[in-house]
Formats: C-alpha cells, sequence, structure tokens
C-alpha cells in the first residue's frame, strides 16, 4: 500500500512539474527553521514555560527519533523498491535511514506543541500550526523520500516527546529541588544514547560499490541530536538557579535578550564547533557546536541582557 501510494504521487508530482517540487523542498525545510525559531522567541519574549517545553519535546523528541532510526536502520523508499524515484533535491540530502521522518518529528514536536497551548487563547495560531505540521508530513512522501509509515510514526514520536517534556517540567514546578534529578539523569540518558549509537553494529550494505548508508554519517547526527539534547537541560538548569529571568521585562531588556542570544549561540556554536572539530573531528565539531548553541540562548544570553538593564538602572 505505502509503495502504491508513493508512485501515485509521483505521478502527480511528475504531471504538476518542478515548480511545485520545488515549493514543497522549500516548505518542508523552511518551515523546520521557523520551528526552531518560534520556540526560541515564545521562550524569549511570550512564555519562558511554553518555549521550555517547545525546546525540550524537540530535543527529546530528537532523542527518541533517532534512537528509533538507528536501531531499525530502515532504508529509503527508492533502496527498497527501484520504481520510486524521489525528487532530486530532497533526495540529495536524505542520506540517512527512512523511519521514523525527522523533519515530520520536529514539525510536531514544536509546532504541534505550540498549536496544543494557543488551542484556546489564539486559535489562529492552532490552525496555521497545525496546517504546518500537515504540510511537512506530506512533503516527505509528495517528494519520495518518505513513506506513510515513517511520517505517521515520527508524528507519534513527536507528541510523546511533547508529552514527555511538559510532564517532565510539571513535575519539577511542583518541587524546584528536583530540577537537579532531571539535569542528571537526563544527561545520564544522553549519554547512554550517544554511546548506543556509536558502539552499535550497522547494515553494511553496498549499490555499485557505495555503502547505502555510512554509519559514520549516522553517528555524527547522533552527536548533534545529543548535543542539543544536553545543551538545552544544561542551559535550562544554569539559567533556572542563576538567572531567572522575567519576559515581563522592560523593552529594553527583551530586545536585548534576544541580541546578546542570538550572538553568544553564534559564537558558541562556531568557536566550540572549531574546538570540537579538531579534538574529535566532524563527530566532535557537530556535537560541541549544537551543545554550545543550546545554554547561550537559554542562559548566557538573557544573563547578559539581564545585567545590561541593572547596569542602565
Amino acid at each position: 500500500m505505502d509503495v502504491a501510494y508513493l508512485l501515485t504521487l509521483q505521478g502527480l508530482r511528475e504531471a504538476l512539474g518542478g515548480g511545485v517540487e520545488e515549493a514543497f523542498v522549500i516548505l518542508s525545510s523552511g518551515l523546520l527553521a521557523v520551528a526552531f525559531a518560534v520556540a526560541l522567541l515564545v521562550y524569549w519574549l511570550v512564555d519562558k514555560r511554553q518555549g521550555l517545553c517547545l525546546l525540550f519535546s524537540y530535543s527529546a523528541g530528537g532523542i527518541i527519533n533517532q534512537t528509533i532510526k538507528n536501531t531499525l536502520c530502515v532504508y529509503r523508499p527508492w533502496i527498497r523498491d527501484a520504481r520510486i524515484t524521489p525528487s532530486a533535491t530532497a533526495m540529495a540530502s536524505a542520506t540517512d535511514y527512512s523511519f521514523p521522518s525527522g523533519h515530520t518529528q520536529t514539525a510536531v514536536s514544536v509546532l504541534g506543541g505550540l498549536a496544543w497551548f494557543q488551542r484556546h487563547e489564539h486559535r489562529g495560531v492552532t490552525v496555521a500550526c497545525v496546517i504546518a505540521c500537515v504540510i511537512v508530513a506530506f512533503s516527505r512522501t509528495y517528494l519520495g523520500v518518505h513513506t506513510p509509515q515513517d511520517v505517521v510514526v515520527a508524528a507519534l514520536v513527536g507528541i510523546v516527546g511533547l508529552w514527555v517534556a511538559d510532564h517532565t517540567l510539571t513535575w519539577v514546578d511542583t518541587k524546584p529541588a528536583r530540577d537537579v534529578v532531571v539535569l542528571f539523569a537526563g544527561l545520564a540518558i544522553g549519554l547512554a544514547f550517544v554511546l548506543y549509537l556509536t558502539l552499535k553494529p550497522y547494515p553494511m550494505d553496498y549499490v555499485d560499490g557505495e555503502l547505502i548508508v555510512d554509519p559514520a554519517a549516522m553517528t555524527v547526527s547522533g552527536y548533534q541530536v545529543f548535543g542539543v539534547y544536553s545543551g538545552c537541560i544544561v542551559g535550562w538548569f544554569a539559567e533556572r538557579r542563576l538567572v531567572n529571568f522575567d519576559v515581563r521585562a522592560s523593552r529594553r531588556e527583551r530586545i536585548a535578550r534576544v541580541v546578546a542570544s542570538i550572538v553568544f549561540a553564534g559564537v558558541g556554536y562556531l568557536a566550540l564547533g572549531a574546538l570540537g572539530g579538531a579534538l574529535g573531528g566532524e563527530a566532535g565539531r557537530t556535537f560541541a557546536g549544537a551543545f554550545a548553541a543550546a545554554p547561550a540562548a537559554l542562559w548566557l544570553g538573557p544573563w547578559a541582557a539581564q545585567q545590561t538593564d541593572r547596569k542602565r538602572h
């Protein structure tokens, strides 16, 4: 059934031409960048608790999604059935395993979470976010790089990630000292995840003399997910204990919070990424850059803005 569905969409894609195809390529990737930016803006300016939940949902969902992906090692649709011809543009970046879809999981974790939080106060936001999630999920099958099973399970993973994030933060809210438990337990889970991905065996299947999926590339992807995940936990804990900023601060501080966070995150990503690359190759660069950016955005940027505003007063 999944192959028949993909072949139907393939015929539709060929009939509609490259313009529609490129539009879906842009939408499926662009909406993810928008989703991450929205999560950070909610955290910085609107509702810190909701923003944290979206970021935790994204990172926890990423850990779950990557664990399933690297455990089952399901090949892309065109590897499993030669009749499927995916979008060449989308195929260029679809070099990992197929199941579940990372794009769909990210969209549901963040935009789906925002839809849930805003369902009572801003129904227009909820509708827009749900539509965006559907577009991302559909685009991955329309472009031929994922099966329906890939996107459905990824959506479920996104929902599970959101549930885990929300209940974890609620558990800490009822007794603030529990944040230490979340810090160490979360980092232990992340470490177990990256050790598993590094040490487990991977299929070594070849097509035309080339590996279908390079295990080294999958390890690098795992380190990136681990970097974001662990960085979010550390940044959350540090901000909670050392800063505890208020989103309702002066407009000057809020603007400074956004600017400082972006600057610190960019500098941290480049500087620690370069150091990690020198010490640990591509995996080290990917992990260090991703890890540095998250605490910079969640903790250092708000801290710098808060200090600057206090000096002015």
